[in-house]
């Protein structure tokens, strides 16, 4: 991986581990992103309680519908 692109992988870490998608998720204009983010998880995810292995930093609205 070239130099630029560890840098933006590096960024992306950084916002996604101090919570900066939680933030934006919690705004009045991310809502139905929030909501259809939730419907979806719902949608496929195994009924709780489940213990799901959180790659991709959904783990808030993992929690929202039920699980850990």
């Amino acid at each position: 991986m070239d130099q630029k692109r560890r840098d933006v992988a590096d960024v992306i870490r950084e916002y996604y581990s101090v919570g900066g998608e939680n933030e934006r998720l919690s705004q009045e204009e991310w809502q139905v992103e929030r909501v259809r983010t939730e419907s979806i998880l719902k949608r496929f995810l195994p009924q709780p309680p489940a213990i799901i292995v959180d790659k991709a930093h959904f783990h808030q609205p993992v929690m929202a519908v039920g699980q850990k």
